[in-house]
């Protein structure tokens, strides 16, 4: 009986939502603490992946889907981050408050800064998102008295979610855990259904080929502005959520955010979704395991991420294609060789077992001698 699998689990697109049932399994991770596997430090860090891996996610969209290389989504982070912090310490404690104004803000900025950078192409592009970044993070280092400057924002309060008297607090480690889960669970899910979608098409043949797609009737500055947006959005949700996990500093505006994040890109394989995510998981993995023995991790981690940019351009998901696509079908087919081997000299070996008994008789029939049988007893004549 074949095993008879949801049509959204096979075909071309299975990839997608294959990594939706493991964002799924990965709701089991706090039964670990709650067992005493280890301790509640791997479940924060846990938040900390997947908040990340949803940062990854956003930069995925405009840069693995449409093509633009931006070197300024740090912009977008560090503006969610500022913006969940301050409308929960200045206007409410609430995290929804926080998280629509995050969303709107977010939005009007990234239309902004989309606005003046479409305009241009290549090397300029990602120069110009870099300079905006960098002139969000000195307004944010020098408003000492909005953003608190050099020393952040501190004492950030966890709001409570729920309708009383079912309340639970985001200051509860498992609670903001299975909170994060949700967010990165529904985002991911809208984002494959956009790239699957009309809009997400045009948006992949502009990276493929943006004259060609111009030519066919799309007007491309519409269409890059819009992923541009969409990327921003969801790089200042990202930002909010961290800024309930951490203090919020200058920092989230730094260069090196959106370095880091375009390696975890690279890591895990861009156009892809799920790459990114995996990306951001093994990056932080592999950052928080070398520097706990040596201080020169980023050497290592740069060593690492050269072998991927030289062997293999579309990361651990492009390895993983390549293992399904090709290691396995010659595995197999090895297999399948040698089999068939096997069962012909088994076919030859019997065929050579019950041959002599027929050459015999054959023999003897030609030399017109009696015909013979072989009975346990020995080879008697037959009359």
């Amino acid at each position: 009986m074949s095993l008879k699998l949801p049509r959204l689990l096979r075909g071309p697109e299975s990839g997608y939502y294959w990594f939706l049932l493991f964002l799924f399994l990965v709701a089991l991770l706090p039964l670990g603490v709650t067992a005493k596997i280890y301790s509640t430090f791997y479940l924060r860090f846990g938040t900390e992946l997947l908040i990340l891996g949803l940062f990854a996610l956003s930069v995925d969209i405009i840069m693995g889907y449409t093509g633009l290389v931006s070197l300024g989504p740090a912009a977008f982070f560090g503006i969610g981050a500022y913006a969940g912090a301050l409308t929960l310490l200045k206007l409410a404690n609430s995290i929804w408050l926080a998280l629509a104004i995050t969303l709107v803000l977010s939005w009007m900025v990234a239309w902004l800064i989309g606005y003046l950078s479409i305009r241009i192409k290549g090397v300029y592009f990602a120069m110009l998102t870099l300079a905006f970044a960098e002139m969000f993070h000195e307004l944010a280092f020098n408003w000492q008295s909005f953003t608190g400057g050099s020393d952040g924002l501190t004492g950030v309060p966890r709001p409570e979610i729920g309708i009383p008297p079912f309340v639970l607090s985001l200051g509860n480690p498992y609670v903001f855990f299975y909170f994060v889960l949700v967010v990165v669970i529904l985002v991911y899910y809208g984002c494959v259904r956009l790239v699957n979608s009309p809009f997400g098409h045009v948006l992949q043949a502009i990276r493929d080929n943006e004259e060609r797609a111009e030519f066919i009737g799309y007007d491309v500055r519409i269409f890059k502005r819009r992923s541009f947006v969409i990327s921003g959005i969801i790089g200042g949700l990202s930002g909010s959520l961290f800024a309930l996990l951490r203090f919020v500093d200058p920092d989230a505006f730094h260069w090196f955010i959106s370095a880091e994040v375009l390696v975890m890109n690279l890591f895990g394989g861009m156009g892809t979704l799920y790459g990114p995510i995996i990306g951001a998981i093994i990056f932080l993995f592999s950052k928080d395991l070398i520097s706990s023995y040596t201080e020169h991790w980023r050497l290592i981690l740069g060593v690492i991420f050269v072998g991927f940019v030289i062997y293999s351009p579309r990361g651990i998901v492009g390895l993983y294609e390549d293992f399904r696509d090709k290691a396995i079908p010659a595995v197999l087919a090895t297999l399948r060789r040698s089999g068939i081997r096997e069962a012909r000299k088994t076919a030859q070996s019997l065929v050579a077992d019950a041959n002599p008994v027929v050459e015999r008789e054959s023999s003897s029939k030609l030399k017109g001698d009696l015909p013979v049988r072989e009975t346990e007893a020995g080879i008697e004549d037959k009359e």
